[in-house]
């Protein structure tokens, strides 16, 4: 059971959702995916779009996949307004679950190296830094390769 915190609920995404979290996924993050990134994420049988919502309105989400028996975790934004209470912690935590529940024995992600909120977080859910990848991302920043044995 994943415990939310009071006022949020959590929900799948559909495609009706993408304006909202496309919205989201600008508001919090320098490098935002694009609409069609998202688009394209709702036609993979694999894939799962979690939204982080308060009063119904979206205000986070997580794109991640279950394949064979692994979680690779995509994408995990929440509204500037609504960080520092526990949204992003209970995202993770029910893909975690749900990863569990499909028989995972591994977690795995990318982040860039400059994001200090999201590694802090990753680590509370017992992430550890596997390898780094120099020059990763369109700028030329480096990521960090981030996993977990479940």
């Amino acid at each position: 059971m994943i415990e939310l915190v009071t006022g949020f609920s959590l929900r799948p995404g559909t495609s009706a959702d993408i304006d909202a979290i496309v919205a989201v996924d600008h508001a919090a993050t320098s490098y935002p995916w694009t609409r069609e990134n998202f688009e394209r994420e709702f036609h993979y049988q694999w894939s799962k779009i979690n939204v982080l919502c308060r009063a119904e309105k979206i205000i986070g989400f997580m794109v991640y996949w279950i394949i064979a028996d692994e979680l690779q975790i995509l994408n995990l934004a929440v509204h500037p307004q609504s960080q520092r209470h526990g949204g992003a912690k209970s995202l993770m935590a029910y893909a975690l679950n749900e990863a569990q529940k499909a028989g995972c024995k591994q977690a795995i992600l990318e982040v860039r190296v400059s994001n200090q909120p999201a590694i802090a977080l990753y680590q509370a859910h017992r992430f550890k830094t596997s390898t780094l990848r120099k020059n990763y991302y369109q700028n030329g920043e480096d990521a960090l390769v981030m996993s977990r044995e479940m």
